[in-house]
């Protein structure tokens, strides 16, 4: 986990999932703000950028509101984001709540693959999203 903040105020970013990619015209970091609920992207020289997609999942039935990017994967030329239920007391992820969605390297929705049970295995420490899935997209629990 990498937080930021302004010298002196409270932390304002909070980075729980990074991942390199190449959008076909540059290199850049992707960073899962789990206290933003959004992808932070940055170019080579680390200034924020703005790309053509904002990593808006768009599928139906809709993301519940408390459920933010927590880790972010580049896998076999897509990203892949992994959200998690927040608890709105603490900021924390919640365990046994979450989802995850794909989207290409300009931060354009693709698909969800679906809602899990259980994030466990998706910690920001232990977050090989191949490790969970078999095949191209996986297996996942339906529902929020």
């Amino acid at each position: 986990m990498i937080a930021s903040s302004p010298p002196g105020g409270p932390f304002s970013r909070v980075y729980t999932g990074l991942a390199v990619g190449n959008n076909g015209s540059a290199n850049f970091l992707y960073a899962a703000d789990i206290a933003n609920g959004k992808i932070d992207v940055f170019n080579s020289t680390f200034t924020p950028t703005t790309l053509a997609g904002n990593f808006t999942d768009t599928a139906l039935p809709a993301l519940p509101a408390d459920y933010h990017p927590f880790n972010v994967q580049a896998l076999g030329g897509e990203l892949y984001v992994a959200y998690a239920k927040v608890d709105p007391r603490t900021g924390l992820d919640i365990k046994g709540f979450g989802a995850v969605s794909v989207f290409d390297f300009n931060g354009v929705f693709k698909g969800r693959l679906g809602t899990v049970r259980s994030l466990k295995h998706m910690t920001p420490t232990n977050s090989r999203l191949a490790s969970m899935t078999s095949g191209k997209h996986g297996i996942m629990n339906s529902g929020p």
